[in-house]
């Protein structure tokens, strides 16, 4: 499955039922941008996860039309030093940060940032220093994308769609479980979604209260 423009910008998944369960959506993702896959391979994902964290961060990315206007490099640093501060004193700004926790784990950061409709994403590929837990910019590649409000609202609105389709999965399975040990009445709030703190898998446990 693939959300958006491969060309510009879009998320790639698809899910391989071997690997799920009735509570986790499991298989491959990765971003695509300007025709190229990040990461160059297709990693295995918990889709429930990775998908619910994109979705929150995209609907909610941070405004700030100084950054957006930036040479790519120089936001991409910029924003770098916001999400992971040098000094222990201050605090992380998460809001950036768009990539879920399998692919930061492959090595690639990806920032998300706002200006009135438009959406600007820069991914990177940097160096790492163990020491200093930092990671070392000497010239390696910022790839962005920028996509237009209209592309904007249909990814939003395809992710959500996925989302609860998601949700209903989950809540069929606990309707599974209900009707073969207890009788009780489970009630999915389609509202849900719209919580920014909650993965998919919360949102389908707090439904079971």
């Amino acid at each position: 499955m693939i959300i958006g423009d491969p060309y510009k910008f879009a998320i790639m998944f698809d899910e391989v039922r071997e690997w799920s369960t009735c509570d986790r959506l499991s298989g491959h993702f990765a971003f695509c941008m300007n025709g190229k896959m990040l990461p160059e391979g297709i990693i295995n994902a918990i889709l429930d996860n990775a998908l619910a964290k994109v979705y929150d961060k995209l609907k909610n990315a941070p405004e700030d039309a100084e950054l957006f206007t930036m040479d790519a490099a120089a936001a991409f640093g910029c924003i770098y030093d916001r999400v992971y501060p040098s000094d222990i004193n201050r605090d992380n700004d998460y809001r950036f940060e768009l990539a879920p926790e399998e692919v930061i784990d492959e090595g690639y950061i990806v920032f998300v940032i706002r200006k009135a409709g438009e959406i600007r994403v820069l991914a990177a590929n940097p160096k790492y220093d163990r020491e200093q837990s930092r990671c070392i910019f000497d010239g390696q590649e910022v790839t962005e994308a920028v996509i237009d409000e209209e592309q904007y609202e249909e990814m939003i609105s395809r992710m959500e769609e996925h989302l609860r389709k998601i949700c209903c999965r989950y809540r069929n399975a606990v309707m599974d479980h209900l009707n073969e040990n207890t009788v009780r009445i489970v009630k999915i709030d389609e509202d849900a979604l719209e919580t920014n703190d909650m993965t998919v898998r919360q949102i389908a446990e707090a439904i079971m209260k």
